[in-house]
Formats: C-alpha cells, sequence, structure tokens
C-alpha cells in the first residue's frame, strides 16, 4: 500500500512538477530523517513534502486540487481496490469511512442522508500546528478532490456531486474545480460533497464480488498495524482550541466537528472519564495563561475570546484556577 505521500509524490510526477529522480530523493531524505526514530508523524511529512512543492512551483492552495486531478487508482493502494469492489457509490464512500485512515492517519470521513441528498463530509483529525496557511489548505483541497474522485476513478462513474464545499479561502481568488461541471465553494462551514440520493445509492454490480471478502481482510490487518489515533481527550482538546474566539464553544459545536453526535462523543469522553465541562475548563485556563503571560491582551478581551459572557465570568474562573493546578 503507498501512503499518503507516495501518492502526492506520483501526482507530482504525472502533473510535472518532480523528475523521478526527484522524486527518489525526496523519498531518500524522508527515510534517512525517519530511521532510529519514533514513528513518523505523516501529517507533518506529507506538510513538508507539500510545502515544498509549493516553493518549487511558486502556486498557491489551488496546487492541492491540481496534484488530486493526477492521482491514479494504483496510487491508492488497497483503499481504492475495495471502493473497485463496491456494489454501490454509497458503499464506496463507506469504504472510504472506515478505511480512511489507509490513505491519510488525519482524515475523517463521515456520511449522512437527507431523503433527497446524501452529503459525504471529511475533517482532519489533528491539529495543524506552525504549517503555514497555504499548506494547510493546499493539503485540505488534496485530500478533498481525492475523496471526490476516488469512487470516479475506481468504479468509472459518471455521477458527479452536486457541489463541492471547501472550508478554507478561494486560491488566488480564483475557482478551482474537483470534477468537470462541478465548481467548488470556498468559505464554507465543512470540507464536503453533496449527491443526489437516489444516483448515490445506485447499484452498480449486479453479482456479489468474491474478492471483497479478502480485501476487508487484508485491509483490516493493515489497520490493525497501524499506529492509535490521537486519544478523544486530546483530539477535543484541539477541537477547542481551533474554534476559541470564532464563537461559543459547546459539547455541540465540538461534536460536530468531530463528525459525531452528542451523546456519542459524550459516550467516548466517559470511556476517558473526562468530562467535556472539564477539557473546556482545561483548555481556557491554558489559552489565560498563555495570554496573560504575553502581556498583549486586556482581560476583557481575553474573556472574551475565551467564550466567557463577561469579565466578571473570568474573574471567577481565574480565581478557581488559583487553586487547581494547570492540566
Amino acid at each position: 500500500m503507498m501512503i499518503a505521500t507516495d501518492m502526492l509524490l506520483s501526482a507530482a510526477i504525472r502533473a510535472g512538477y518532480l523528475t523521478r529522480r526527484e522524486c527518489a530523493l525526496i523519498q531518500q531524505t524522508i527515510r534517512a530523517q525517519s530511521a532510529g526514530q519514533a514513528p513518523h508523524n505523516w501529517v507533518q511529512v506529507h506538510g513538508k513534502v507539500l510545502a515544498d512543492l509549493v516553493r518549487r512551483t511558486g502556486a498557491d492552495a489551488r496546487l492541492g486540487s491540481v496534484l488530486a486531478q493526477h492521482v491514479a487508482l494504483q496510487d491508492c493502494g488497497v483503499v481504492g481496490q475495495l471502493v473497485a469492489h463496491s456494489a454501490s457509490l454509497s458503499e464506496a464512500y463507506q469504504m472510504m469511512s472506515l478505511y480512511s485512515r489507509l490513505i491519510h492517519p488525519a482524515i475523517t470521513v463521515n456520511i449522512s442522508k437527507t431523503r433527497y441528498r446524501a452529503e459525504v463530509v471529511y475533517e482532519w483529525s489533528q491539529p495543524h500546528g506552525s504549517m503555514p496557511a497555504v499548506v494547510r489548505h493546499a493539503g485540505q483541497l488534496w485530500a478533498l478532490v481525492n475523496m471526490v474522485r476516488l469512487p470516479h476513478l475506481a468504479l468509472g462513474l459518471e455521477t458527479p456531486p452536486l457541489r463541492v464545499e471547501a472550508a478554507c479561502p478561494a486560491p488566488g481568488g480564483q475557482s478551482c474545480s474537483a470534477m468537470p461541471d462541478c465548481p467548488i465553494i470556498f468559505d464554507r462551514p465543512f470540507y464536503k460533497a453533496v449527491f443526489e440520493r437516489t444516483a448515490f445509492e445506485r447499484p452498480v454490480h449486479d453479482q456479489p464480488d468474491r474478492a471483497r471478502a479478502y480485501l476487508e481482510e487484508l485491509t483490516r490487518r493493515m489497520m490493525a498495524e497501524l499506529p492509535a489515533p490521537h486519544d478523544m481527550v486530546g483530539r477535543v482538546k484541539a477541537e477547542i482550541q481551533q474554534q476559541m474566539g470564532q464563537g461559543p464553544c459547546t459539547v455541540g459545536s465540538i461534536a460536530a466537528r468531530l463528525g459525531y453526535s452528542v451523546r456519542t462523543l459524550q459516550r467516548e469522553l466517559e470511556k476517558t472519564q473526562a468530562g467535556f465541562r472539564d477539557i473546556l475548563d482545561a483548555v481556557r485556563y491554558q489559552e489565560a495563561e498563555k495570554h496573560l503571560k504575553s502581556g498583549q491582551w486586556s482581560k476583557a478581551a481575553l474573556a472574551s475570546h475565551l467564550g466567557y459572557s463577561d469579565q466578571t465570568a473570568f474573574a471567577r474562573a481565574a480565581r478557581r484556577w488559583r487553586q487547581t493546578p494547570p492540566v
């Protein structure tokens, strides 16, 4: 199976951004840097390779969508083969949802349906750290367009989404296309593809696929070899930090960002013996300590940033924190 970074490098060769020799040198550098170290954070590795491509080409975030249109089915490994053996577009995306970590460990794919529509939403399950915005947006567009194109590559279906939405700004103020006749709408709340439900669920194969069971077992074994994903408390903390300053931070808003229902998120947190309010309070404490030490925020501005109704509520929390060590 080829990891997401290998997919990216293969697409860069086909697009003419890299020679095979340059690609081999990049892969050699990655292997040398990882020798004798802990398992790589592939989000960072992927980001570094994408950042190098942005620097080489002088491109903006649109580079991610351009590269994704040069991905071939063989680049997608066993997940691509699973999609190719799906009975419908709906099942293809269910396979992507189950095994998305084999394509990229930072991506989760969630599916929801209404009476007439089917929505496929992807989110990054890891914080982006100090990754430049142009690289982060290019990576997210890369993932979005790959998600939209994979069933087309694997099943040969001419069923483009009704619309594709991206949560990043339009690159250079211009549009780009995920598939023919399917523009991406930028500055939306989520990254998603919206399909007409009847087309989404229309059968593709008439006969049961005997290779499917073998591929599913192979994929399960590969999943078992992957490092454990970030713990739920860490994921919730990261989402709270990203939402900080953008409005009220509630268990409902964080559950939506993670692709869970409120009850599911609460059950997952119960397994860790952590409550959402405690996690929110811990993040607020850490953010308050950081910003107060910098001396660049007034208490009123910081109270608003942390999501308190007023400065008095912030002051009450601060008095409580003085009696409680940081989490």
